[in-house]
């Protein structure tokens, strides 16, 4: 597996892992939009992912090589693709994005076959950002994590084949961004969805809110983005967020339901449907991201935020 250059930060002691920082010059992102053909070699010698040479395993302070931890659990089962976030609570760090995009990518050069998204953990989805390895991040930092963040994202929202995000627990901030980049989506009863940026004191990634503004009404797209409150699956179905809600121990056979409905269709015909539909906004989308950077990120450096953004971490006893 490839893997960012890092440099450690600290160790959890609690944990008992190493937190990491990315060396600066690692994350290319904005590749081109699905469709149009990737160079065979980058100028500056990084692979798509952003990886430079063969990292699959960082170096502990002593210098000795420690195998990374897999965050992101892939296998393929009837013709399926399916990707388990699998870290404890699933707080996004460059590790389990990178792997996810990663996987996303590999799965496309496959011709692109139907995607399931789901969780490990049955209580929780993704709750977002790792606030705790960005509090005390420079701007160069939290601009290359954004990125990250958004190539991932929209690597899903522009996946030529079909793609299932089974929600089961909680998908907040970035969480509920990734599962509504998927097709379709599934909840569990009893998780809860929304976009809680508005809270933290930044607004939504501006990439990801051009994949909003195509997934929901205008009117809902306004009240996540801008109210910053939490849904009930019921408000989550009423928004369009979710295409059906079941009980959580239902979950698992409701989205193998959804997936048999969706083999049976034409591969080919569902890729370029899927295209007509959404090419124009994958591409505006990518441009949004790359021209939304510095707003983004003097929101995230104002006094204000930096204060939210500390309190929190301390509430949550990161």
């Amino acid at each position: 597996r490839m893997m960012l250059p890092r440099e450690v930060l600290g160790l959890d002691q609690q944990k008992g892992h190493y937190f990491f920082r990315p060396t600066k010059g690692t994350l290319p992102f904005h590749d081109p939009i699905p469709g149009r053909p990737r160079t065979a070699a980058r100028p500056d010698g990084l692979d798509r992912r952003g990886a430079t040479g063969d990292h699959s395993a960082s170096r502990d302070r002593h210098g000795r090589r420690r195998m990374a931890q897999q965050a992101v659990r892939v296998s393929e089962d009837g013709g399926v693709v399916h990707l388990v976030l699998d870290r404890g609570a699933n707080v996004m760090d460059e590790e389990l994005l990178l792997e996810l995009r990663s996987a996303v990518g590999e799965a496309r050069e496959k011709g692109g076959p139907p995607l399931l998204l789901s969780s490990a953990n049955p209580r929780i989805f993704s709750p977002g950002w790792d606030l705790k390895r960005l509090r005390d991040a420079g701007r160069e930092d939290v601009r290359r994590f954004l990125r990250l963040f958004e190539a991932t994202v929209l690597e899903l929202f522009a996946y030529p084949g079909p793609t299932i995000a089974a929600v089961g627990g909680h998908a907040i901030a970035g969480g509920c961004l990734l599962a509504l980049a998927a097709d379709r989506r599934v909840v569990g009863r009893g998780a809860r969805m929304g976009l809680s940026e508005i809270n933290l004191g930044v607004p939504v990634p501006a990439g990801c809110v051009r994949m909003l503004r195509s997934r929901l009404a205008p009117s809902a797209a306004e009240e996540l983005v801008l109210q910053g409150d939490g849904c009930t699956p019921e408000r989550a179905l009423e928004l369009g967020m979710v295409h059906r809600i079941v009980e959580a121990e239902e979950l698992a056979g409701a989205v193998g339901r959804d997936l048999a409905t969706i083999q049976a269709k034409s591969g080919v015909a569902y890729a370029e449907a899927k295209r007509l539909l959404h090419a124009a906004t994958w591409e505006a989308a990518r441009r949004d991201a790359a021209a939304g950077e510095e707003a983004f990120l003097d929101c995230w450096f104002h006094p204000d935020t930096q204060d939210r953004i500390a309190r929190l971490v301390e509430r949550l006893g990161h």
